[in-house]
């Protein structure tokens, strides 16, 4: 119990200083595009800013997280998308809006393609835009993913 209580304590600790360090990450990526608009969107992105478009027309409806939690019962066996914190969690994902989010959603990641599962896996905290069928994963509120950038 005593080192249980010890490792989480030190993931609790540890969370923003990893945040912070993908986030650092993310906008000196985006120093090395050449085309300002595309350095632009990169810097947007970095800084979750303009997320809310990147849905394609006619496909799976676009809603900030917090409305996926809420209104999770009614939207079961809906596609939605939602830009998120991903933290890999042993075969799951869990979608949050951040270190402070205490109620993380659960997602299935393994039917995404290898490459989309690969950057999943190499990140601990990164901001991406998923899209996914509303279900439950593990008993609990969660998203099948169909797609994760």
């Amino acid at each position: 119990m005593r080192v249980t209580t010890l490792i989480l304590a030190v993931f609790l600790i540890a969370l923003p200083v990893i945040a912070k360090a993908q986030s650092a990450a993310d906008f000196l990526e985006c120093r090395s595009t050449s085309d300002d608009v595309e350095r632009l969107k990169c810097y947007d992105n970095a800084a979750g800013i303009g997320r809310a478009g990147f849905l394609e027309e006619g496909a799976c409806k676009g809603m900030s997280l917090l409305d996926l939690k809420l209104d999770h019962a009614d939207l079961v066996g809906k596609c939605v998308g939602v830009s998120a914190t991903v933290m890999p969690f042993g075969e799951f994902v869990l979608l949050s809006d951040g270190v402070g989010d205490t109620a993380p959603l659960v997602a299935d990641f393994n039917d995404l393609p290898r490459d989309q599962r690969s950057r999943i896996l190499s990140c601990q905290m990164c901001k991406m835009n998923v899209t996914g069928m509303v279900t439950e994963v593990m008993f609990q509120k969660g998203l099948l993913l169909k797609s994760a950038n």
